[in-house]
């Protein structure tokens, strides 16, 4: 029996050696739960960071509500109490708060810190984070700081290119030692707030130079009805290229520009200026359109970054109804006549501007009739993601045949069907709506380039009038004495405008000239002679002054069959 049976350890042995195997599983249990702990509060932390990243580039605009909507993600990562944006000033002097969570009053009292002095001021001026695990409140200039109990901070700066905008800092109310990782995670926050905020700025800019550079109103010239649009791009984001002009070329002509820059934003905006500013001023030296779609070729190419643009330009005679065009690469007019169908100006198939070495535009013309509607319009009206542009000019034409022949309306109704689109739109509506001999109504610049243009739409609705070649003569140098006297004498160096009116009634010629001027007193000896030449030619004369302005009403009888002259 005794040697049958094996030796054992003792007891206590074994159960020391147990003991021991336990504590290192539950080491080992403890380090791998802490380890997944911190992999899961770091994969909160990245999905918080992306929740951040997701509001910053969602917004083009950067006001204190969305911005604090940052600010309280930003919190929410980091487990503060406060959090803050402060941004530079204009001159790069102060940062000034624009946002706060947790510190609110530092946006409502304005808080500015000097660039260098304070905590804030620190950070943006070495562009390098900065922890204050105690924080010192006679070394922090921000007031709101000490009144809200702050004790640590953390701060990191707001960088575009190595340069600050900013500083993005937090706060806790009780001692903290921020970690490594935790200035990490701030700092791209930061990172990406300033990178939305920078993008939001350009975006504002290029969105205001691009409407700063559109016509403001268009020029009122009889016989011809006209209208606008222009509507961004539904991704608020994009600030495109589009944009048109009307030009009074003198002599009944009218210069009708419809162009497209291929790149987006600021570059986009100042790019559409250079090219609408040589537009201008080729059309008032009377090139014709394939030559000043030339000559914008060669201005594009000669760009030290070569941009591209489409463009259709037009000259209509307002008194023959010919217009003569040329496109380079846009998508061609569109004609709504005054009786059937609508239908495209042929045109040569060209290259948009900038595009190619040696381009070949060529002119083109076609007369019009008394009701027809010119529309000109950039690809944004008629292109979509799931439709060929041909099918989309196809349903532009439909619904052109059933819209308004009101210019206004009938871009309300196109722009309104086809214009919210992933691109910006431009339209032009030009109609061809002829004089009315009862009456005739112009607003023009109280400048002396305006005589010109005054003096034959007043021609031309004289003889539509049926007045005698003698008597319009007469009413054409009455009337220019008196828009000249409201231009030289109503408001000295300001813009300004006046207003022409023609009527017949009963037979005979009414002709009015307002404005809304203070006249001065006429200035040299020989100054002041055209009243008395007014009376001259004209059968009665009456001049009011008010406080609202000036009004020259003048009456020239007409000669007729059965009558002696006056």
């Amino acid at each position: 029996m005794a040697q049958g049976r094996s030796s054992e350890e003792p007891l206590g042995g074994r159960t020391e050696g147990l003991e021991a195997a336990l504590a290192e599983l539950r080491s080992l249990y403890e380090a791998e739960r802490e380890a997944r702990a911190a992999a899961e509060q770091r994969v909160e932390q990245v999905q918080q960071l992306q929740s951040i990243t997701e509001v910053a580039l969602s917004h083009v605009t950067f006001g204190e509500e969305v911005l604090g909507a940052l600010l309280e993600r930003v919190r929410a990562v980091l487990q503060a109490d406060t959090a803050a944006i402060l941004l530079l000033d204009p001159e790069g002097e102060a940062l000034v708060a624009r946002a706060a969570s947790g510190l609110e009053g530092e946006v409502a009292r304005g808080v500015r810190i000097p660039m260098g002095a304070g905590f804030a001021g620190r950070i943006a001026a070495e562009r390098q984070p900065v922890v204050l695990e105690e924080v010192d409140h006679s070394a922090v200039l921000n007031p709101i700081l000490r009144e809200k109990g702050v004790r640590s901070l953390l701060g990191v700066p707001l960088l575009i290119d190595g340069e600050s905008l900013g500083v993005l800092h937090v706060g806790t109310l009780e001692p903290r030692s921020f970690s490594g990782d935790e200035i990490t995670m701030l700092e791209l926050a930061a990172d990406r707030i300033a990178l939305a905020i920078d993008r939001a700025r350009q975006h504002s800019a290029a969105e205001q130079l691009q409407l700063a550079l559109l016509p403001g109103r268009l020029p009122s010239i009889p016989g011809i009805g006209m209208a606008f649009r222009y509507l961004p791009a539904a991704d608020q984001a994009v600030v495109g290229g589009d944009w048109y002009d009307v030009l009074e070329l003198g002599s009944g002509l009218v210069g009708l520009a419809m162009g497209d820059v291929v790149s987006r934003g600021l570059r986009a905006a100042a790019v559409m200026g250079q090219l609408r500013m040589a537009l201008r001023a080729y059309g008032i030296e009377g090139d014709r359109p394939a030559t000043v779609l030339t000559r914008l070729d060669r201005l594009a190419r000669g760009m030290q970054q070569r941009e591209m643009a489409t463009l259709a330009y037009a000259v209509l005679d307002s008194s023959t109804r010919e217009l003569t065009y040329a496109l380079a690469g846009h998508p061609p007019p569109l004609v709504i006549p005054a009786n059937g169908d609508p239908h495209y100006l042929p045109a040569p198939r060209t290259a948009p501007i900038g595009a190619v070495l040696t381009p070949r535009y060529q002119d083109s013309h076609v007369t019009l009739e008394t009701g027809d509607t010119i529309l000109l319009y950039t690809d944004g009206l008629v292109e979509r993601r799931d439709r060929t542009i041909e099918e989309g000019m196809d349903a532009l034409a439909h619904e052109a045949r059933h819209a308004p022949r009101d210019p206004d309306e009938l871009l309300s109704r196109l722009v309104g069907r086809f214009g919210r689109t992933a691109d910006d739109v431009a339209a032009l509506a030009v109609r061809l709506a002829g004089i009315r001999p009862e009456r005739v109504t112009l607003r023009l610049p109280a400048v002396p380039d305006s005589l010109s243009p005054m003096r034959v739409a007043l021609r031309e609705w004289l003889t539509a009038a049926g007045a005698p070649d003698g008597d319009a003569y007469d009413v054409l140098i009455a009337a220019g004495e008196a828009a000249a006297n409201a231009v030289e004498h109503a408001y000295g160096p300001v813009d300004a405008e006046f207003e022409v009116e023609g009527r017949l009634v009963n037979g005979d010629v009414l002709v009015a000239v307002r404005d809304n001027g203070r006249w001065r007193e006429p200035r040299g000896e020989n100054r002041g002679r055209g009243i008395v030449l007014m009376r001259e030619l004209m059968d009665d004369v009456r001049i009011e002054r008010g406080e609202q302005g000036t009004a020259v009403e003048m009456r020239r009888i007409l000669i007729r069959e059965a009558s002696s002259q006056r």
